[in-house]
């Protein structure tokens, strides 16, 4: 047996049906007021909807990216069909889309890898280049000129560090 609405009213006296819209109606009425007059005023806190509501700019990318998607999925299916169209099997059609894929993402990844192994170079080179200037900053300067001990590198406090033979000096 199947039950409709009409026969849902079929076994509701008048009076409960009345009863039964005054409850809807009431329980409406009370919660369009909490929900838009009221409620709103009484809590600050409440955040409504602008009428037109903005898009965000990663929202908007999203839908640019998607549209370019739905583009390239579409311009495949046109050349799948093309190709099929004159005489080219359906799965050396796909299994030609799929190598083309597969070298472009093997190509995006060869120059990925190149890439990053260029930037860490240049990172490590500036990183061993600070180092050694923080080395050589952090020491007495050392320079050369005639001292005591003959023409030679000295300390700032007159010692010679440069590897040298007395005797073979004069």
């Amino acid at each position: 047996m199947r039950h409709t609405w009409l026969s849902f009213w079929r076994f509701i006296s008048v009076s409960e049906a009345a009863a039964l819209y005054c409850c809807i109606d009431t329980w409406a009425s009370i919660s369009k007021q909490e929900f838009f007059g009221e409620h709103r005023q009484s809590n600050p806190e409440v955040v409504t909807m602008k009428p037109s509501a903005s898009i965000s700019l990663a929202e908007r990318l999203g839908q640019t990216l998607g549209r370019a998607c739905r583009g390239y999925l579409r311009q495949e299916r046109k050349v799948n069909a093309w190709l099929i169209g004159h005489g080219v099997p359906a799965g050396a059609a796909t299994l030609l889309f799929w190598g083309i894929k597969l070298a472009v993402l093997g190509a995006l990844l060869y120059s990925a890898f190149w890439g990053a192994l260029v930037a860490v170079s240049v990172i490590a080179a500036v990183c061993v280049g600070r180092v050694s200037r923080d080395i050589d900053t952090g020491l007495d300067p050392a320079e050369w000129r005639l001292g005591s001990a003959g023409y030679g590198l000295y300390t700032s406090d007159g010692h010679r560090i440069d590897p040298h033979d007395p005797e073979a000096e004069q």
